[in-house]
């Protein structure tokens, strides 16, 4: 999704840097697009992990890119399958030349390569279970977390088919997985609970459930300013929909207000992107 200045909305792990993971908001047009919903009450938490007494017994799946073959005619994904390999604690070093570079991962018997960085990695959960209320039956399915990519023998994590800077190096068999909970952690960051009340008030207004909107409007609008300060183009984005909001409730001049505000954030954004750097 993207403002009017066509800038792309996108959140990352407000408190760890670590996470190699960008979420964008879609509003796809679900008469075109034919598409399964994955609920977040399906993924793959540490509460789900102790309910279940996943372990490293259990089955991982995921779909990606296979690089030598992407289809004539459309695109086919491959299907990889696996098991876990080790759950812990502790967060994981990925590069020996920097020692202090840790992640949390979840590591996986599977075999990653170039073009399945990125591919969602799912959990499969099935059969007989001590204390975890499971018996013989169909299979449940979790979304385990994002592929991030495979270790070498030489301990580096490589994101493409050829191992980080150029060294030579062999697929170990052991990929790492970003966790789902990273995921949940984002979605409840401050800013994308912002741009998420945005969408929600402007899905309110087209319905014309305008009180529920305006209160929507205004969410949004504090967390931006509390998130990322009163001058980001988050808050100007809110601004432009919240006035457009105020037109259609045939409140013109509160709306021009808001849109004056919203225009002088954008002007200086673009006067400070335009600006020369100074060395």
């Amino acid at each position: 999704m993207t403002d009017a200045a066509s800038n792309l909305y996108w959140c990352i792990d407000p408190d760890d840097e670590t996470v190699d993971l960008a979420l964008i908001q879609l509003s796809p047009d679900e008469d075109k697009l034919d598409a399964t919903w994955f609920p977040t009450e399906l993924f793959a938490t540490q509460d789900i992990f102790k309910k279940l007494k996943i372990n490293e017994n259990d089955e991982v799946l995921f779909s990606g890119l296979f690089n030598a073959y992407h289809g004539a005619k459309r695109n086919f994904p491959i299907v990889r399958h696996g098991k876990l390999a080790l759950v812990t604690d502790e967060r994981i070093p990925i590069d020996p030349r920097n020692p202090n570079l840790s992640v949390d991962l979840i590591l996986a018997e599977v075999t990653s390569f170039g073009g399945n960085s990125g591919s969602p990695v799912f959990l499969r959960v099935g059969g007989a279970r001590e204390g975890a209320g499971l018996s013989l039956g169909p299979y449940s399915y979790y979304l385990l977390g994002v592929m991030q990519g495979f270790f070498s023998e030489g301990v580096d994590i490589a994101l493409d088919i050829t191992a980080i800077r150029g060294t030579v190096s062999q697929n170990s068999g052991i990929a790492g997985v970003i966790p789902a909970e990273k995921i949940l952690h984002i979605l409840d960051s401050p800013r994308a609970r912002a741009i998420h009340e945005r969408v929600v008030a402007n899905t309110l207004r087209d319905e014309g459930r305008f009180a529920e909107a305006e209160e929507s409007y205004r969410k949004s609008l504090d967390l931006s300013e509390k998130t990322v300060g009163k001058d980001h183009p988050d808050v100007a984005a809110t601004l432009e929909s919240y006035g457009a909001f105020l037109h259609k409730a045939s409140r013109a001049q509160e709306a021009k207000q808001l849109e004056a505000r919203a225009k002088t954030i954008r002007d200086k954004a673009n006067q400070s992107a335009s600006s020369p750097a100074v060395h």
